[in-house]
């Protein structure tokens, strides 16, 4: 019966491309679409993705049909000719087919892809990586022109199942997902943002005892993404399914992934006896680090440590080894190692110096599914190690390279780990760190020279904040080291200029980053007969940063933050001082800022405070960020007032 379902999936693919190839251009087709896509140079005419799964023997076999059908709206479609798939040692391709539909007169005239170049991954960030693409590039593509790209793919592995999407760059006419499986197989497809979508679900019974799923959809706008927003996953609408367990021609039933725990499992298998390998370089390395008088945590934060500075962080994907790290052995002799091998080495360092660690496995914030909702291998993409000391749980990131204990890393804030103990796992969330961990602390004293204002500064950076200026300071050449100064403690106007500058702690993760340094700023002060008038807000952080009422997607931060600046203005001889701004206090759900102002011993002090609670602001919340930014840009344009006496 699978040799008829594959004759007949073969047969409706043909259909599709000899009734595509032999059609009349259809004016008022072009024109229906002009309207339903008006801005569009490009749309999916069909997006489908049908997968059959049946049982063979004590295993399953699992095809999925892919095919696309792409219409080339506008007059400027050329750079959309080059197309491209993507293959791994995860499934095998085949059977690909790609042609465009040339118009030529009022019938379409067929030209075949005749090159496919496969080429390996040449992503900087990996050092090896199995993930290949298939380039190609469709003939003779102009406006109201069509291509077609059909291949097949076979899957190796059956518990990464698949996802879908309804949604994408460009429009999307119509798009079918379908799953095929024998009624042995017990899967789950799982929907998300189907709500404000119209997607058609049916379901099939066919002939031999099979079961057909199928979801369609119709005239889809494309993805308008956002800046800094989340990604397509979190709104797009789409599907992930997966196998739960079949049972095999014998009639014996087969676990795949029917919920947590065989996932659980079979990453228990990836890790083995990794944890507690004993090996006398490493109990070298670990001996010469810690000593008796240190306590649990001490231990961890020196071995943490040890990897950060000495196991160059290098993505390895090969197969397999995109799941199982090397031994801790392996790692401390290479150097080397992606997140899995720095997790494994951690924990193997720790169990050499007596101390309990766990393995980890962790999304990142960029997808959107929880262990505890979705038990597949999409939940995540990371693996870190853990280590628990009493009811407190530490997230160790070594990847992160300037990261200091005991902070997670920020891209893992907020996301469920699966964390394997002694007698199983356990899920716990990562916590978001609190804005008031994250602080950029800047104190300037500053003094009127004719038309310029001189200063000098002290800035202290701390939590997130030192993690990823410190990344920026350590990577440049000094030239670099200058200009990203310059950008990163701008005051004033465009005419802010350091002089001199000296760095502290920059190296030392157990210290905030302390920069002291002189400078310049033209121009910024207005003296006007006898009055000076100056504002003393040389930093304006979140002026005029307000959301637009069209914008709909969260806006998404890398961690919340605290921005403290107090400016002291030597008051020139001969002027005292006749208008000093009310003080102002600001504070809602989202954020927070006191300006508070003073005049002691001869100088005029501005001490200001600037709170952002938000890891994610959700469309909901943009009303009161805006009030807030709005009563800011208000008091920054609060300026002082000096007469001469």
């Amino acid at each position: 019966m699978r040799f008829f379902n594959v004759y007949l999936a073969i047969s409706i693919l043909v259909f599709f491309a000899n009734s595509i190839s032999a059609q009349k251009i259809d004016e008022e087709e072009i024109s229906r679409l002009k309207e339903v896509y008006p801005e569009s140079q490009v749309i999916f005419l069909k997006y489908f993705a049908d997968i059959d799964i049946s049982v063979k023997g004590d295993s399953l076999f699992v095809e999925k049909k892919n095919f696309e059908n792409t219409f080339y709206l506008g007059n400027q479609v050329s750079q959309f000719a080059k197309d491209r798939i993507y293959s791994s040692s995860f499934y095998e391709l085949k059977d690909i087919e790609a042609y465009s539909l040339v118009p030529s007169g009022r019938k379409y005239k067929k030209a075949k892809v005749e090159s496919f170049k496969e080429s390996f991954n040449k992503n900087s960030d990996f050092f090896y990586d199995d993930f290949k693409t298939i380039n190609f590039v469709f003939p003779g593509i102009e406006q109201n022109a069509q291509s077609v790209l059909s291949y097949t793919e076979i899957y190796e592995e059956p518990r990464f199942g698949d996802k879908f999407f309804f949604q994408s760059g460009m429009p999307v006419d119509h798009a079918r997902f379908s799953v095929t499986v024998d009624d042995e197989i017990d899967i789950e497809i799982s929907r998300f943002n189907f709500d404000d979508f119209d997607i058609q679900v049916s379901e099939e019974k066919l002939k031999g005892d099979r079961t057909r799923y199928i979801f369609e959809s119709r005239e889809i706008q494309k993805w308008e993404t956002e800046s800094s927003s989340q990604g397509i996953s979190y709104y797009a609408p789409h599907i992930v399914f997966r196998i739960k367990s079949f049972v095999d021609s014998k009639g014996e039933k087969h676990q795949v992934l029917d919920d947590l725990e065989d996932l659980f499992a079979w990453y228990s298998d990836f890790v083995g006896d990794l944890a507690t390998q004993n090996d006398p370089k490493i109990q070298e390395v670990v001996d010469e680090l810690i000593s008796e008088d240190d306590s649990e945590i001490e231990k961890v934060r020196k071995i943490y440590y040890w990897v950060q500075d000495n196991i160059k962080y290098i993505a390895f994907e090969d197969g397999m080894r995109g799941f199982i790290p090397h031994s801790g052995s392996y790692v401390c002799e290479k150097r080397y190692g992606d997140c899995k091998d720095m997790a494994s080495i951690i924990v193997n360092m720790l169990h050499h110096a007596g101390v309990k660690a766990h393995f980890t496995w962790v999304g990142t914030r960029s997808i959107p599914y929880k262990y505890s909702e979705l038990p597949t291998t999409m939940v995540d993409n990371h693996m870190i190690a853990t280590y628990k000391n009493g009811d407190d749980y530490y997230f160790l990131d070594a990847t992160a390279q300037y990261l200091p204990f005991p902070l997670p890393s920020s891209m893992i804030q907020g996301k469920e780990t699966l964390i394997k103990t002694d007698d199983g796992f356990e899920i716990v969330e990562v916590p978001k760190i609190g804005y008031e961990k994250n602080v950029m602390n800047d104190t300037i004293r500053i003094k009127l020279d004719e038309s310029t204002i001189l200063g000098k500064g002290n800035v202290s950076l701390s939590g997130y904040a030192k993690l990823y200026n410190a990344f920026n300071l350590i990577q440049s050449d000094e030239k670099s080291v200058s200009d990203y100064l310059n950008y990163l403690l701008a005051k004033g106007n465009n005419k802010f200029l350091i002089e001199e500058y000296d760095i502290a702690n920059l190296y030392n993760r157990d210290l905030p980053i302390e920069v002291d340094y002189s400078f310049n700023l033209a121009d910024y002060y207005r003296n006007i007969n006898d009055d000076i008038y100056i504002n003393l807000n040389l930093d304006r952080a979140m002026n005029n940063f307000i959301f637009e009422e069209d914008r709909e997607l969260p806006y998404e931060n890398r961690f919340r933050y605290t921005n403290k600046i107090v400016t002291i203005l030597e008051k020139p001889e001969g002027y005292e001082l006749t208008y000093l701004p009310e003080n102002l206090t600001f504070e809602n759900d989202v954020l927070a800022f006191t300006i508070a102002y003073s005049e002691k011993n001869g100088e005029i002090i501005m001490d200001k405070t600037l709170e952002v609670k938000y890891l994610t602001l959700y469309p909901e919340d943009f009303d009161a960020h805006n009030t807030a930014v709005k009563a800011l840009n208000k008091a920054y344009r609060e300026a002082i007032v000096l007469s001469k006496k």
